[in-house]
């Protein structure tokens, strides 16, 4: 009788998270906050940050496939180093701003401050760049493209496929990404090159206005406890893509994106979204890109877990090292 006692024990405890209430009802997102406060209460014990850790911070900042590419030299580089990389210190700016923004709602100007200041190098050409801190408008000559050749190895036919009818469109109806120079590639059997086109027309305003308007509403539901048909995984999966869709800044867009959502990652207390593999969000259906968003949350747990192991165990490799 004991031994049935305790197997029902493990099985109920297996079902029961000790997140915050207003997550109970999903259950990936509960799982992953319990385990991340657990594993953030030992390194606190050990007086570290796991967020600071060099293979989760670097390769996040420098993009994987740059960091794939020379791991080993990209983990030894000292501090003085990485701090001459623009994305580096757009990062160490994001925490302290971010912070800063309304813990209820954000709006448009907040999103524009936000583009200002974090890609801001405090010189005098920033002030003068009318770029910096500003919505892209129907001028041809700020409209971004994106060319991708065959040896970036981006784009296939399930890609092309995509793009026939895009999903993600304007207020107008009319699709926010479109392709255009679509070659087959010599030698490789499903590999394309192409040009990516982004929207241009002067309502930029209003298509980042309804991006905030959803984020808002959305992010205060899950905060109240609301069950929604999308996960709030799934969801800041969707308005990452969507916000790169829309591409609002002519440069800067992932930045802020990214910003945006450990803006709402901190409201609902959950681990910090990254986005570090090689596929880009636009050029994935909505289910890959969700399904991509979880197998990064996953993929993280487990290197703080393993981090954790070697801290307690030793040696320490580069990848487990703090960068202050």
């Amino acid at each position: 009788m004991q031994i049935y006692i305790l197997l029902f024990s493990l099985i109920v405890s297996m079902k029961v998270y000790s997140c915050d209430s207003n997550l109970k009802a999903y259950s990936i997102e509960c799982a992953h906050q319990d385990q991340f406060n657990k594993l953030s209460a030992e390194f606190k014990t050990l007086k570290l940050e796991p967020l600071k850790f060099k293979g989760y911070i670097v390769p996040l900042i420098i993009g994987s496939k740059k960091f794939d590419a020379n791991k080993n030299g990209y983990l030894n580089h000292s501090i003085e180093t990485l701090s001459t990389n623009r994305d580096w210190n757009i990062w160490k700016k994001s925490e302290a701003l971010v912070s800063k923004l309304n813990p209820v709602s954000i709006n448009l100007s907040d999103v524009t401050k936000l583009h200002f200041h974090l890609l801001s190098t405090g010189s005098l050409s920033d002030y003068l760049n009318a770029n910096l801190g500003k919505l892209r408008t129907s001028n041809a000559a700020i409209n971004p493209t994106i060319d991708f050749s065959c040896e970036d190895e981006q784009i296939d036919k399930e890609v092309v496929d995509l793009f026939k009818n895009y999903d993600l469109t304007t207020d107008e109806g009319y699709s926010l990404l479109t392709m255009d120079n679509i070659i087959d590639c010599r030698g490789a059997k499903n590999r394309k090159s192409g040009k990516i086109i982004f929207y241009k027309n002067a309502s930029m305003q209003n298509e980042l206005n309804r991006w905030i308007v959803d984020f808002n509403d959305t992010i205060s539901r899950f905060s109240k406890s609301e069950t929604l048909d999308v996960s709030p995984y799934q969801y800041l999966a969707d308005m990452r893509r969507w916000f790169m869709a829309i591409s609002p800044f002519s440069e800067g867009n992932q930045n802020i994106a990214e910003a945006l959502l450990h803006y709402a990652t901190h409201r609902l207390n959950l681990p910090p979204l990254t986005q570090t593999n090689r596929r880009i969000p636009i050029l994935l259906t909505v289910e890959e890109n969700r399904d991509q968003v979880m197998k990064q949350m996953a993929a993280s747990l487990v290197f703080f877990e393993n981090c954790l192991f070697e801290i307690k165990a030793g040696p320490i490799s580069e990848e487990c090292k703090v960068v202050q």
